[in-house]
């Protein structure tokens, strides 16, 4: 993206409400989907910007509502278009976050979430310094990060392998984001990330409005 169309989003951002940005990225296994799904039923002013993606539909994933799966020249339009505020290659595959989407959840008054990889997740630091809030998933441990990778179809050792190697290099280049929550429970690593949605809201440098309309009284 360039910077020009960073800058302009950026302005367009500043609407005056407290919306959030959640960024949510985790190596492959870890479980994020999941998480950020049962996230979004619990939390009713959250919504999910759905990536679109050039890779083929997983067993049981809907378009439109996992992901827009589109056409290699589809997404190449859309980057000359200039509609992605993010996008990336992952294991061949493009991956891109939906400037109209966010714009349109911002404008209601609501928080954001998505689920993006380590570089998206600079780009929106750049665009929504001041917004964004950034959340690494980690699962248990790497035995059962391997565990759950095993169980999908496909899989043959080398791809394993593979993504095991990326999945350690993925977690140290995520060592600057804010918060990071270990998924050993479902429940309770949602309760906790709406703790931390909480009290992102409660902070001062986005109180300001609160505390002037307090002293106009």
């Amino acid at each position: 993206m360039s910077k020009q169309s960073s800058k302009k989003l950026e302005s367009r951002s500043k609407i005056s409400n407290n919306s959030l940005i959640i960024v949510v990225s985790a190596p492959s296994g870890a479980g994020k989907t999941t998480i950020v799904g049962e996230l979004v039923k619990k939390k009713k002013t959250l919504r999910k910007v759905i990536t679109h993606t050039t890779r083929s539909p997983r067993p049981k994933e809907k378009p439109g509502k996992d992901y827009f799966f589109v056409t290699h020249t589809e997404f190449s339009e859309m980057i000359l278009h200039k509609e992605f505020v993010e996008w990336a290659v992952v294991y061949n595959q493009k991956y891109g976050t939906s400037k109209l989407q966010i714009e349109s959840i911002l404008d209601k008054n609501q928080d954001v979430v998505l689920v993006i990889e380590e570089q998206g997740a600079r780009e929106i630091k750049k665009t929504f310094p001041n917004r964004s809030v950034f959340v690494l998933l980690l699962p248990p441990s790497m035995k059962e990060l391997e565990k759950r990778i095993k169980l999908r179809q496909g899989m043959n050792p080398e791809d394993l392998e593979n993504r095991l190697k990326l999945a350690r290099q993925e977690i140290q280049s995520m060592n600057w984001y804010d918060y990071v929550l270990v998924n050993r429970d479902i429940k309770k690593t949602v309760d906790r990330f709406c703790q931390i949605i909480d009290c992102e809201h409660l902070k001062l440098n986005r109180s300001k409005a609160l505390i002037e309309g307090l002293m106009q009284d």
